[in-house]
């Protein structure tokens, strides 16, 4: 009896054989998580944490920044982290399309969108290049359909191209507070897309199966009107007006060509024939530009140029809207024309002057003048 009951004490040592020992029994199998596991790093055999805060060499620091107390984060931190990146994202767009919109080079645009390699944001793209041109001129928003083709062939897939009309859809309502026209022009770019063979010709009936709202269905309803109509595939590709279809960039050099011109002759009728012939008016403010530039570039001209801006308000080619925009841009790029002329923001100032004393622009709007 003895000797079953020694040979049972063998089997199944006590810890204080271990006492002297290097080494220690295995931990229970009542593990941390679930049954059969050998509990939670870092725990003893009952699945309490080894670290003891009553430890001299206990260190807080430590236990946090240890795998055995990770951090997770909320779902309210999570759905932060994704504003934040979607925000993100829609900004270096919006860099990228406002770019666009001044050069016009529909082909560099599409290389650098294929090289900021972000095919999952590319729905974002497309809506901010939509929401921007509720408020941009016709030649711009002709620009933006002109790269929605560009884009279709082989950067921004299908699916993310939907995605953008449909989020723009979706928004509507939000950019009509800016915009009370913006159910036309979303209908426009809308009919255009599916003319173009950007969007599918399915897409309208897809979304009026279910509209996220009745801003939406009208917009659908608008887009659907236009495909219907007669010759609608040749209405549609002028869908933005005559003088849009010209290059931004050809115009730009024509205009620049011309005024060169005019600095010789000093005729200003040229420069206006000009101009008719474009029939481009959302183009006007560039005209402004292009003179304060070339007035900025060559200030013993600044009179000269002048005259031909109040010649062309007079005749009522420039409104007082293209003016102030014209100078307004002006400003804005001003850093990049240091570059060229070191003393641009000196020049510029001088003119501003000039141009308040003949009435060509208003006194309000400091930071855009000066």
């Amino acid at each position: 009896m003895n000797q079953d009951l020694s040979k049972r004490k063998e089997r199944h040592p006590s810890s204080s054989a271990f006492k002297n020992q290097d080494i220690r029994p295995l931990a229970k199998k009542q593990g941390h998580a679930r049954k059969y596991c050998w509990g939670k790093a870092g725990t003893g055999e009952d699945g309490t944490s080894c670290l003891d805060h009553k430890d001299p060499n206990y260190n807080s620091d430590h236990e946090e920044s240890t795998p055995t107390s990770p951090k997770i984060r909320k779902k309210s931190e999570l759905r932060t982290l994704s504003s934040t990146s979607t925000s993100q994202s829609s900004s270096e767009w919006e860099k990228v399309l406002k770019e666009y919109f001044e050069e016009g080079d529909t082909v560099e645009t599409a290389k650098a969108i294929e090289a900021h390699d972000r095919p999952e944001t590319h729905h974002l793209l497309v809506k901010k290049g939509l929401t921007l041109a509720y408020e941009c001129h016709a030649y711009q928003q002709e620009l933006l359909s002109k790269l929605l083709v560009r884009l279709s062939y082989s950067v921004v897939s299908p699916e993310k191209m939907e995605d953008g009309f449909e989020c723009a859809l979706k928004a509507i309502e939000d950019s009509m507070v800016d915009d009370p026209d913006t159910i036309n022009i979303l209908a426009r770019f809308v009919a255009r897309a599916i003319s173009d063979e950007v969007l599918p010709p399915i897409f309208i009936k897809n979304h009026l199966e279910n509209p996220p709202s009745e801003f939406a269905r009208d917009t659908l309803n608008i887009a659907s009107g236009l495909l219907s109509e007669s010759l609608s595939s040749e209405k549609l590709a002028k869908i933005w007006g005559p003088g849009d279809l010209t290059s931004v960039k050809r115009m730009k050099a024509r205009v620049r060509e011309m005024i060169e011109q005019y600095l010789v002759s000093d005729e200003p009728r040229e420069v206006e024939d000009l101009l008719r012939k474009m029939s481009a008016p959302s183009f006007h403010f560039q005209v402004v530009r292009i003179c304060v530039r070339s007035a900025i570039e060559k200030p013993l001209f600044k009179d000269t140029l002048l005259s031909l801006l109040e010649y062309l308000k007079a005749i009522g080619m420039l409104s007082p809207e293209d003016l102030e925009e014209g100078f307004r841009w002006s400003y804005e790029g001003l850093s990049d024309l240091k570059l060229d002329v070191p003393r641009a923001a000196e020049f510029y100032k001088d003119l501003v002057e000039s141009a308040r004393s003949q009435n060509l622009i208003g006194e309000e709007g400091e930071q855009s003048h000066a």
